[in-house]
């Protein structure tokens, strides 16, 4: 075991060792917390604050790389914003058939092939997903920045649900020359309070 790091000495040793000449991913104690909650990293302390030993956290820098130019990924990205995983108040249910589509939101990074909270659901317009669709966009679902690598999705149909204006994704693994660039993992620099943008677009 290393040093314990407070979240505030982790953000400031990840934004140091994950800088490049491209730039600097902008990471705060909140990201970090968040990323804890998310059980990207574990709380090695006794006591109320949190703690991560920087072990873990030099073997995450190892195989996470930041990425300051999301047109590596693809011409046309559209990212989403979630939070650690939890139970959704209400179930999301596909209009028109009442299949359950999702019962959760958010990541779990424990469980990162669940899926459910990250394809949905998003508010983006009718117009916008047919784009997305039609040019097999990519949905690349970050926590504080952060990109892990089941988290990065080719959209290949959305559907409307009940009782709302926001649409779910139904998705598949990325290309295998997606695949390389992401690796096994990633970090992006996300606008503040926007809950999903395009990244890169193509239209």
């Amino acid at each position: 075991m290393g040093f314990a790091l407070s979240t505030t000495q982790s953000a400031q040793f990840l934004a140091e060792h994950l800088a490049t000449r491209g730039g600097a991913p902008t990471v705060t104690s909140k990201k970090v917390f968040e990323l804890v909650k998310a059980n990207l990293f574990h709380d090695i302390g006794a006591g109320v604050q949190v703690r991560i030993d920087s072990d873990e956290l030099t073997a995450f820098v190892a195989r996470t790389r930041f990425v300051a130019d999301p047109a590596e990924l693809g011409d046309t990205v559209f990212r989403v914003s979630c939070l650690a995983r939890k139970l959704r108040s209400d179930r999301i249910v596909e209009r028109g058939t009442g299949k359950v589509l999702s019962t959760h939101m958010g990541v779990d990074y424990a469980q990162p092939y669940q899926l459910d909270g990250i394809e949905g659901v998003w508010s983006v317009s009718d117009v916008n997903c047919r784009h997305i669709v039609d040019r097999t966009c990519l949905l690349l679902a970050t926590c504080k920045g952060y990109v892990h690598p089941e988290h990065v999705r080719s959209v290949m149909d959305w559907t409307r649900i009940e009782a709302s204006k926001r649409k779910y994704f139904h998705t598949e693994a990325a290309s295998e020359t997606v695949k390389q660039v992401v690796g096994t993992g990633i970090w992006v620099n996300v606008p503040p309070v926007r809950e999903s943008d395009f990244l890169t677009k193509s239209w």
